[in-house]
């Protein structure tokens, strides 16, 4: 089996340049590491050419007439792109409404749970308050009690011990009735609390309401984009080559907007690759070229499609 034309003017070129690469290192023993790396490249440029040869030719096979290579419009494939690039964008809004919504809705959930709290401790300060005015309240009874047995006392030491209690339970009450007052203060201003924690609900569950209302009617218009530009991408999926969709489909499938990629000044711009002339050639002509870095379809940046028209 002979070999192809191509491939035999890639392996003719690639031998001069093993020369020219072994003349400039010779007696430079350090550059023997960067002499294995620059054969490394060029194989890998030979190669990658070759292959990119070998699949336009098995494209050609399939049913390209007279023998030539499919041409794919640079037009189509730009419109493509830009088609590809709104719908992602569209969809990537359309899917950031519901997450809007759903941060106010998150904000709302706090805020309740922030009242309930408020108003918890308002409860639990006051039966604190309750029970320490029923504590005041017994003691002052006990007070009376003992006040009302001085006058049935039996010795001047039962007195004393009387008087005693009497005040250790007067100094008790005092510090209940402290404590009463304190609790109330505090009772007063987690009522503040409240009432500021019930403004702040408000305000969110307004602002919950209004986003819905924001997000549903840019859903509304979104759709009706996605909508309109997914018919004008049905209609330009169409003036492809039938033998070039599967290809096109696949990477768009796999890759969606970020599948294709302008080639600039010999640059895919999707990676930075720096293509080889061969395939800048292909370009120019309107054949299929893939990046062999990033897999991206490629296309002529329109400023050079231009002057090759």
């Amino acid at each position: 089996m002979g070999r192809s034309p191509r491939g035999g003017r890639a392996g003719s070129r690639l031998i001069p340049r093993i020369v020219r690469y072994s003349l400039a290192v010779s007696g430079h023993p350090l550059a023997a590491k960067l002499f294995l790396c620059l054969m490394e490249n060029e194989i890998a440029a030979t190669i990658g050419e070759s292959l990119q040869q070998l699949s336009l030719s098995r494209q050609s096979e399939r049913g390209d007439i007279g023998g030539q290579l499919m041409a794919v419009s640079t037009t189509v494939l730009r419109e493509l792109h830009r088609l590809h690039s709104q719908l992602s964008d569209l969809r990537e809004r359309l899917g950031r409404g519901p997450r809007r919504v759903q941060a106010h809705d998150t904000n709302v959930a706090r805020q309740q749970a922030a009242l309930a709290s408020a108003r918890e401790n308002v409860q639990q300060t006051k039966k604190i308050v309750d029970s320490k005015q029923l504590d005041l309240g017994t003691g002052e009874n006990k007070i009376l009690d003992l006040k009302a047995k001085l006058n049935g006392c039996g010795s001047n030491k039962e007195y004393q011990m009387l008087l005693e209690q009497i005040a250790a339970s007067e100094m008790a009450n005092s510090v209940r009735a402290d404590e009463i007052l304190e609790a109330m203060e505090k009772v007063d201003q987690l009522e503040v609390s409240v009432a500021e924690q019930k403004a702040l609900l408000s305000t969110a569950e307004k602002e919950l309401a209004s986003c819905r209302d924001a997000v549903a009617a840019e859903a509304s218009v979104i759709e009706g984009d996605i909508g309109r530009l997914e018919g004008e991408l049905t209609a330009a999926d169409q003036e492809l080559p039938a033998d070039f969709k599967i290809d096109y489909r696949r990477v768009i499938q796999a890759k969606g907007a970020d599948g294709m990629a302008e080639a600039e000044d010999g640059v895919c711009q999707g990676c930075g690759y720096q293509i080889t002339l061969n395939m800048q050639t292909e370009l120019m002509l309107s054949k299929p070229i893939f990046c062999k870095a990033c897999g991206c379809l490629l296309y002529m940046a329109a400023a050079e499609s231009d002057v090759g028209g």
